[in-house]
């Protein structure tokens, strides 16, 4: 359950739950009640700034679950997912997360996309034991770039093909012949020996 609201007032009831031993902590959202209707005076603007960048919003596909407008509405025109009424929307309205949380299948790879994976503990114990959780970015760990590809790699061992090559650019050929060698890179660790059998001296044998 997550609560908005001015800032003293969220901090009074996150004391009042604590003093009852109930697990409760702030989120820092930069001094905005994000998803209450203390965002009123702003909307307007931000109306007019979205409606500029989204001039051609994408209708809903099967795969889009939503979670500020209810499942009733999610195609009806006036609330076209994309759009920047739905972004609106989004900003103002309850997050109706809990009702989305049933159309993730058993079997699911969850990616938490946002600032800071503040949800992949709750997701965790919201979901199947068969569901994959990862965040792609954690706060203070001081390096997202190795977080990110850190989570790729745990896809890797789940068994998901990622196609790396989406986040590299392109390569045009030929190459320059600028381009450095990868060669230098790969050496044989001959910290081991493994026997090999001596296929001629198996063959004498046999002769005899």
């Amino acid at each position: 359950m997550t609560v908005s609201g001015p800032a003293e007032s969220v901090r009074k009831f996150i004391q009042e739950l604590q003093a009852e031993q109930i697990f409760a902590r702030e989120v820092s959202t930069g001094g905005v009640a994000y998803h209450s209707p203390y965002l009123a005076p702003i909307l307007p603007l931000f109306q007019a700034y979205t409606s500029a960048i989204i001039t051609n919003p994408k209708p809903r596909s099967k795969g889009w679950i939503s979670t500020s407008i209810p499942e009733s509405e999610w195609d009806d025109p006036q609330t076209t997912m994309g759009s920047a009424n739905y972004v609106v929307n989004n900003m103002k309205s309850p997050v109706l997360f809990h009702g989305a949380l049933k159309y993730i299948p058993s079997n699911a790879l969850v990616l938490e996309v946002s600032a800071h994976a503040l949800f992949v503990g709750m997701l965790k114990k919201a979901l199947p034991k068969t569901c994959t959780v990862l965040g792609l970015i954690r706060k203070g760990t001081g390096n997202n770039a190795v977080q990110f590809l850190s989570a790729i790699g745990k896809m890797y061992e789940y068994g998901y093909d990622v196609k790396l090559s989406a986040i590299y650019p392109s390569v045009e050929y030929p190459v320059p012949a600028i381009t450095p060698a990868i060669s230098p890179l790969v050496k044989w660790d001959h910290s081991s020996t493994f026997g090999l059998p001596d296929y001629l001296f198996v063959s004498k044998l046999y002769l005899r």
